[in-house]
């Protein structure tokens, strides 16, 4: 239950709106995002769920489907069939297509991803970007998206660290004067000291758990990509995937 406080400030702040704002935002709370409503009213968005908590209005464009025509819906679903959500947004900026294809029947936009696939993406994670990786796989109607929803849905985790650690955290834990380091393909280029070359320069005063941690993660390695020294391995994929020169120097 909101406090005396909290009342108080939504009634200041639809008293602070005139009736013709007032007017607006129930002309529109299901047609509009809150946010396009409070710039058209030149205030903020808190203010505008103030004044709408207080009013017990309830906005429904950002989950109501029945707002769009039936000839709307087919344009935009057959659209998205061919060229994916991004695309259709940009041909259809103000529909919102998550909305319309979420709620619809439409043809799957891609196959299902076989395990080879998934074990080929693992092997990629943090060495090809995901434009390099969508090139490589070159599903049907698949791109950079694809890769992400890949590691979001199905792994459901981030592809970044999985080979081993940047600089900044693995000189806590190894020698990083002495370990060698591959080029990632990630934002700034980091350098990526991998699991099975770190356990080789681990520091003394490193936590047991660390420890094992390497060990383990050095093992998941090798038989990933099935040799003793995957680093070699790793250096031929980023030579033979990778479209980023900078990593093969």
């Amino acid at each position: 239950m909101a406090s005396d406080r909290e009342i108080k400030s939504r009634r200041n702040a639809f008293e602070s709106i005139s009736a013709s704002d007032y007017e607006f935002i129930l002309a529109n709370k299901d047609k509009m995002y809150r946010a396009e409503i409070a710039k058209c009213l030149g205030i903020s968005l808190m203010k505008l769920k103030r004044i709408a908590s207080y009013k017990g209005i309830t906005f429904g464009f950002y989950k109501k489907n029945d707002i769009y025509s039936e000839d709307i819906k087919r344009k935009v679903l057959s659209y998205y069939e061919k060229f994916g959500k991004s695309k259709t947004a940009e041909k259809y900026p103000k529909v919102c297509v998550r909305s319309i294809v979420e709620r619809n029947n439409h043809k799957p936009r891609q196959i299902r991803w076989k395990h080879f696939q998934v074990i080929e993406a693992l092997k990629m994670a943090s060495f090809v970007s995901f434009k390099d990786q969508a090139r490589y796989f070159n599903r049907p109607r698949a791109f950079k998206g694809s890769i992400t929803s890949l590691w979001q849905k199905k792994l459901n985790m981030k592809a970044r660290n999985i080979h081993g650690w940047p600089t900044y955290i693995a000189e806590i834990f190894i020698d990083t004067s002495q370990c060698p380091s591959v080029q990632g393909s990630w934002m700034n280029g980091y350098r990526i000291y991998l699991w099975s070359q770190m356990e080789n320069f681990i520091l003394d005063d490193t936590p047991v758990l660390i420890k094992e941690a390497i060990y383990s993660m050095a093992e998941f390695q090798r038989w990933l990509f099935e040799s003793v020294e995957p680093s070699l391995e790793i250096e031929k994929l980023i030579f033979e995937r990778s479209s980023d020169e900078k990593q093969k120097k």
